[in-house]
């Protein structure tokens, strides 16, 4: 009896396909720093922003969810946060990527050295 791994081993390859050689390992950190940056952004800045306004004012006996709608509301206002983080267009995160980038002059500009 075959395992998984060799049945799908022995799966014929596509043909029309290139092959992937994927971006250099320096493109890789920098789309993961930029990426992280934004995430940043937006649960920094927005998420209070989402907090506040998600917030009722009057909170009655009717109309609102309890405890469940609580829990979801503060998992929805996250991903929203970090959605908008990722649309925004303040600068702060490009700001946060070239301070932060990993180059030759990083060290000498203040920037981190993550290969350290």
């Amino acid at each position: 009896m075959k395992s998984v791994v060799d049945m799908i081993n022995s799966l014929p390859r596509p043909v029309n396909l290139p092959a992937r050689t994927g971006p250099p390992a320096g493109a890789a950190v920098e789309v993961e720093l930029k990426e992280k940056a934004q995430e940043f952004v937006g649960l920094t800045f927005f998420a209070p922003l989402l907090q506040q306004a998600c917030d009722p004012v009057l909170k009655g006996e009717y109309g609102h969810g309890g405890r469940g709608e609580r829990v979801f509301r503060g998992q929805l206002n996250e991903l929203l946060a970090m959605r908008i983080g990722r649309c925004s267009r303040l600068g702060i995160a490009e700001a946060l990527v070239k301070r932060l980038s990993v180059g030759d002059g990083a060290a000498a500009a203040g920037g981190l050295d993550l290969k350290a």
